[in-house]
């Protein structure tokens, strides 16, 4: 699958995980529903699995994988970008 595939599963299931703290990522519905947590970014791995967070946890996510991202979304985005476009930020 192309970045594109990725950012359309996403849309469509959400992100595999959201970070609720700094140390912490739960499913994308027990953030919604138990954190209230809803992701302004989410981060796309090489091998298709996604971390959501909130702008707050934004640079922690990153950090996680930060070899393995190829690429992210910000929401209310639809399509994906390169990873190379979030250093420009």
């Amino acid at each position: 699958m192309n970045l594109q595939d990725y950012a359309h599963e996403i849309l469509i299931i959400g992100p595999d995980k959201v970070m609720v703290s700094d140390n912490e990522a739960v499913s994308s519905r027990e953030a919604r529903e138990r954190y209230g947590i809803h992701p302004n970014i989410i981060f796309i791995r090489n091998d298709g699995w996604s971390l959501g967070a909130p702008a707050s946890l934004e640079g922690i996510a990153f950090h996680t994988w930060a070899d393995s991202w190829i690429g992210f979304m910000r929401k209310p985005e639809t399509t994906a970008r390169d990873i190379s476009e979030w250093w420009e930020n």
